[in-house]
């Protein structure tokens, strides 16, 4: 890039940042996994929202959002979210496993409530 590009590009990202982010469905799903390993369960599940909203048939978005809905303790939307994820790819080990454990941590923390 010549020197004026540059400097004209550098001025606009300082201006507006978010403009130069191409936001993705997988890059939602990649910053979703980022904010469970950070302990931030409402972001993920924000963050992987955002990604269905652009591609609603993402597995990965599912299992996250179950992820971190079990995490926060909203078992029902833990269990809607993996069972959305099992209902696209009825195929997947790993999406049958995450509703069957789900499905057992719901019942744990039923029990215990009693």
């Amino acid at each position: 890039m010549d020197t004026d590009a540059q400097r004209v590009s550098d001025a606009l990202s300082r201006l507006q940042p978010a403009r130069l982010v191409v936001r993705t469905p997988e890059g939602y799903v990649d910053m979703s996994e980022m904010d469970y390993n950070q302990g931030e369960y409402a972001q993920c599940v924000s963050d992987a929202t955002e990604s269905l909203k652009l591609r609603p048939s993402m597995p990965a978005a599912w299992y996250n959002i179950s992820l971190c809905n079990s995490q926060l303790g909203n078992w029902d939307a833990a269990v809607a979210a993996a069972t959305e994820g099992l209902r696209i790819e009825p195929e997947s080990d790993v999406v049958r496993e995450n509703l069957a454990w789900t499905l057992r941590q719901q019942r744990q923390a039923a029990a215990v409530r009693r």
